[in-house]
């Protein structure tokens, strides 16, 4: 960030683990590149630990966010609805003093929820075509990326969708910007370039967005 601004470059990332959404405000981030990344905030996290990779650092996390949200998990709905509309309260006070812009990316949580819970109707996808084979391989021997960081708490990947929904609609009605986005990138998510856009587009509309 301090390099940025020297040079005047436009910043956009994750909200990184030890440093969390005050610290990404402080020092003038330009922009989120996730609405998932908010989910951290709601963790109770040790920022103060160390590890040496992002592999030990997303093991501790998923472990930590799990033992958090657990609770929520045998909530009715009426309940459960009350407290993520409580957390997205508190994540909108801290971005009252700079408004940064977020990109959306909820087809991710969608993609998720589907290869957890309806794997077929995943791979019956036709635009799955243009997914790297070795993607697709890893995805039927049930060694790709969210099947492993979810193994054994595969209910929270609905919670975690209805959760960042609730941030979604929270930043709406609050006039936080918002980027149309799909986080697509390699592929190697089960993401597709160009359809993911469309389907972005479907789940904000059915979100409150107007077409």
């Amino acid at each position: 960030m301090e390099t940025a601004k020297k040079v005047q470059i436009y910043t956009a990332g994750h909200i990184p683990f030890q440093v969390g959404l005050e610290g990404v405000i402080a020092e003038g981030m330009d922009e989120v590149a996730h609405i998932e990344e908010f989910l951290w905030e709601f963790s109770g996290l040790d920022r103060g630990r160390y590890f040496e990779g992002e592999k030990e650092w997303m093991v501790y996390i998923i472990g930590a966010t799990f033992a958090q949200f657990e609770p929520y998990l045998r909530l009715n709905t009426q309940e459960k609805e009350q407290r993520l509309d409580a957390l997205a309260a508190g994540v909108l006070k801290k971005l009252e003093s700079r408004p940064i812009p977020v990109c959306t990316t909820l087809v991710v949580d969608d993609i998720i929820v589907q290869k957890l819970f309806a794997p077929d109707q995943f791979l019956k996808k036709p635009e799955n075509k243009y997914l790297p084979g070795s993607y697709m391989k890893r995805f039927r021997e049930g060694r790709e990326k969210h099947q492993l960081q979810f193994k054994g708490g595969e209910a929270f990947a609905p919670f975690k969708y209805m959760l960042d929904k609730k941030l979604l609609k929270a930043f709406k009605k609050a006039n936080i910007p918002l980027l149309l986005s799909t986080d697509a990138g390699t592929g190697g998510m089960g993401i597709v370039p160009g359809f993911s856009i469309h389907d972005e587009l479907g789940i904000l509309v059915e979100n409150g967005f107007s077409p």
